[in-house]
């Protein structure tokens, strides 16, 4: 029972927080989750490749080449009879290897010098500059061809060749992230107290800059594919009997007049999988960029 010149209250409903964190835009979007865990199941594919083959990937049989898919070929057989399912799931592994080390180059040559020239400036950063623009004047393909005409065929060497094309990607990005933050006032009291460039660069440069970079690995996935599928193609990449996507694409094409089926395995995957890494790029761009309103 209420007093008289007692006024009621409304008791204040609790208020839902506002989820406006990267990881809740990223699940939102239905297209980026499916390319996630696509990319993540691939890798797991490719860490348990030789558990999960059927065949021996590399065993030979002329007399079963060139067939169509069956109940003991799931995907058929190549020019040689070898069971191209086998071969896809051990060339997954060449794949992410490749990725790893093409990537991998490619960070650790661009992030550090793009940091370093973007917060010392002058004549550090006006060399690196001419530098990396003169990389990237040069069409990747060719340099990449260059390079291992200088090292000799093989993976490793062109991902060596691969990454280092793809560096000034990761040191443009890294240099304008330093520039950005290096006179804030912030930046400036970390100095006054003392802290070597190293760490300011470490501590405080490279999160404020890991948004960009992030988008940038995502998205470099695919273009580490598309290279190591083109020399593979070549005869420049993964060595016979070792199987890639894009040396069983060119397998596929040595017997296009024969069959036509072999190829089209390894192509699929190569498409399927550039475009998972693209669609998720995008995906933690918008997560990463998009700002959220805020409900009054």
């Amino acid at each position: 029972m209420t007093a008289i010149g007692d006024i009621p209250t409304k008791l204040p409903v609790p208020r839902r927080p506002e989820r406006s964190g990267v990881v809740f835009r990223l699940r939102r979007d239905r297209i980026a989750m499916v390319c996630l865990f696509l990319l993540v199941f691939l890798i797991v594919v490719a860490l348990f490749a030789h558990l999960i083959a059927p065949q021996n990937p590399n065993a030979q049989a002329l007399t079963n080449r060139l067939e169509g898919p069956s109940g003991k070929h799931w995907l058929g057989t190549d020019n040689f009879g070898r069971d191209l399912f086998s071969r896809m799931i051990v060339a997954c592994r060449v794949t992410l290897l490749a990725v790893a080390e093409g990537l991998g180059i490619a960070v650790v040559i661009g992030i550090p010098t793009g940091l370093i020239s973007g917060y010392l400036g002058r004549a550090t950063d006006a060399i690196a500059s001419r530098v990396t623009d003169g990389l990237m004047a040069i069409p990747p393909l060719i340099f990449a061809i260059a390079i291992i005409g200088m090292l000799g065929p093989g993976l490793s060497k062109a991902m060596i060749a691969v990454g280092v094309v793809l560096s000034p990607r990761f040191f443009r990005l890294a240099r304008a992230a330093s520039q950005s933050v290096a006179q804030d006032p912030y930046i400036e009291a970390v100095r006054a107290d003392g802290c070597s460039v190293f760490r300011v660069l470490w501590r405080h440069v490279l999160p404020n800059s890991s948004g960009p970079l992030l988008v940038q690995t995502t998205l470099g996935i695919g273009e580490v594919i598309i290279a190591e599928a083109s020399l593979s193609f070549l005869g420049l990449g993964v060595q016979a009997p070792d199987a890639s996507w894009g040396s069983m694409i060119r397998d596929g094409f040595d017997v296009l007049n024969e069959s036509a089926w072999s190829i089209f395995p390894p192509t699929i995957a190569v498409v399927v999988t550039i475009a998972a890494s693209f669609m998720l790029g995008d995906g933690l761009r918008d997560a990463i960029g998009r700002k959220q309103r805020v409900r009054e």
